[in-house]
């Protein structure tokens, strides 16, 4: 759309924009005098250079309604109440008809329900019971337990003393 701010382009005040030169390692501030997406596409945009399109668009931000014929000065309130009071017709009749049909189909259904016939079942006879059957689990005999002996990686110290330097990881202590 063509527009600027809500009532033109004259809303916008002291807009602000920090910039990071790629050769300078300190940003500098750039003043706008409207924002950048206030400025005409025609007036800034350049498909096969786009570093010049970026000068472009930041040149029209900074001089701002000074190049008024680079800035779309219209408002957007008024642009959108036009491009809705437009359309308004379309969006009418878009809606009517769906209403139409969501009715139609809605009809259909309680019709349909009404008139399809019902199927009738026997009802299900109760279930026979099961005979419970006593089922022992079977004896296992594991014989006499057998022991290994663990024989650990680390030893025990022979140090009587506790010497915090000279500790291995190796040792045990008790």
């Amino acid at each position: 759309m063509d527009c600027c701010g809500i009532d033109s382009v004259r809303d916008f005040k002291n807009l602000t924009f920090l910039e990071k030169d790629p050769n300078s390692k300190a940003p500098h501030f750039k003043y706008f005098a409207t924002p950048p997406s206030c400025c005409k596409q025609r007036f800034y945009f350049c498909t096969s250079c786009p570093r010049a399109t970026y000068d472009n668009l930041l040149d029209c931000a900074v001089k701002g309604p000074v190049a008024i014929e680079n800035i779309n000065t219209r408002g957007c309130y008024s642009v959108m109440y036009e491009h809705i009071k437009n359309t308004s017709g379309l969006i009418t009749l878009s809606l009517l008809l769906f209403i139409i049909v969501w009715e139609m189909l809605q009809m259909m259904l309680g019709i349909l329900v009404i008139f399809v016939p019902t199927i009738t079942e026997e009802p299900l006879p109760p279930p026979t019971p099961t005979p419970k059957i006593m089922i022992e689990p079977p004896k296992v005999d594991f014989g006499k337990p057998s022991f290994q002996t663990f024989v650990p990686y680390a030893r025990p110290s022979s140090v009587q003393q506790v010497d915090i330097d000279k500790i291995k990881s190796t040792e045990i202590w008790w």
